[in-house]
């Protein structure tokens, strides 16, 4: 089973109030693997098991500590900006199965990374976007503060960010 970790995102409380609105329940919490602090979040290899958030704006960027158990048999989403009611993707950020990532859409395919994770290595991803319209955007990433990609104009899905979903987005 392929694992996907997020580094911590607890409260003081030790919840995952922020990532509580999954489409398969609340997220796993795992103290045993970790990059700093108490524990993270665990998301397992089903199909929409993702940690859901909100309010994400036109303008936006995303840092987040990742670790994965194993690389997937097929391309898979481990990041994506969804419109507000959840239904249709603005754009996916992809794990391949050459452990690079790639940003994607419904009918694009954006360029590799440079940089392939290796399994069992925690890595600081970085997501940053600006949407104007479906064909005039920016998005970019960086992985351990390098940047990796960046896609000017791609062909979005949808032009109006709303919730962001962390994890597998769909069974890798």
């Amino acid at each position: 089973m392929a694992l996907v970790f997020a580094d911590a995102g607890w409260d003081s409380t030790d919840t995952a109030v922020l990532w509580a609105n999954t489409s398969t329940g609340t997220p796993a919490q795992d103290t045993s693997i970790k990059y700093n602090g108490r524990g993270s979040i665990k998301c397992d290899s089903g199909a929409g098991n993702a940690a859901t958030g909100t309010l994400m704006p036109q303008n936006g960027r995303l840092v987040m500590r990742r670790r994965f158990s194993s690389l997937p048999s097929a391309d898979t989403g481990i990041i994506q900006v969804v419109d507000s009611s959840g239904a249709t993707a603005v754009f996916t950020l992809r794990l391949r199965t050459t452990g690079k990532l790639r940003f994607g859409s419904s009918t694009q395919n954006g360029s590799d990374s440079a940089t392939a994770v290796q399994v069992d290595t925690w890595y600081r991803i970085s997501v940053a976007w600006s949407v104007v319209s479906i064909s005039v955007n920016v998005l970019k990433v960086w992985i351990d503060g390098n940047l990796e990609i960046t896609e000017t104009n791609f062909a979005l899905d949808n032009a109006s960010p709303g919730r962001l979903n962390a994890g597998w987005t769909a069974a890798p």
